[in-house]
């Protein structure tokens, strides 16, 4: 069980980097409209869609990442408090059950969402530049692929503890 866990943890690793690397373009793309805007009073038609629809695909394609590195927000009131098969139940229960069908349900939703703006070549209309929304929307639907993948991950690590093959959620990592 626990290879598996390590072949999808290879997958969301990826992914971080690719999100992390997109931190680039978006550097070289505000400094660039920046410097044209200021110093040559010619802002782009383009930085200001290529900047919301950037940081959009960070996001959402770090979304798995910060969850495999243990970085999203949790309330530790009660969960701080218990032994590992009871940690390992309540994440079970809120990846496995919870988290993991909404996540596949609104990945075939953002399929269908991506589907259609590349049928159709939907644009953004948000600027003069107006590109077409697919690429955007790709990321959108390839974002919760990713999550879901890692709420596998994380649901088989908590498997492992729960059925004894792991005594603790960090040695299951």
């Amino acid at each position: 069980m626990l290879i598996v866990v390590r072949f999808l943890e290879k997958i969301t690793h990826s992914s971080g980097i690719i999100a992390a690397l997109i931190i680039i373009p978006l550097i070289v793309t505000t400094c660039y409209e920046v410097f044209a805007r200021y110093m040559f009073g010619a802002p782009t038609i383009w930085a200001y869609e290529l900047g919301y629809m950037g940081m959009g695909a960070h996001f959402l394609l770090g979304m798995a990442y910060t969850l495999k590195e243990k970085a999203h927000i949790r309330i530790d009131l009660i969960y701080a408090f218990r032994g590992p098969r009871t940690k390992a139940a309540i994440d079970f229960l809120s990846y496995a059950v919870i988290m993991l069908p909404f996540t596949i349900w609104l990945s075939w939703g953002l399929f269908m969402y991506y589907e259609e703006a590349l049928m159709f070549g939907e644009t953004s209309g948000q600027s003069a530049w107006n590109p077409v929304i697919w690429p955007f929307r790709l990321c959108m639907m390839i974002g919760f692929i990713l999550l879901a993948i890692q709420l596998l991950a994380e649901s088989l690590k908590c498997l492992s503890v729960l059925v004894g093959q792991s005594a603790s959620l960090e040695e299951a990592e």
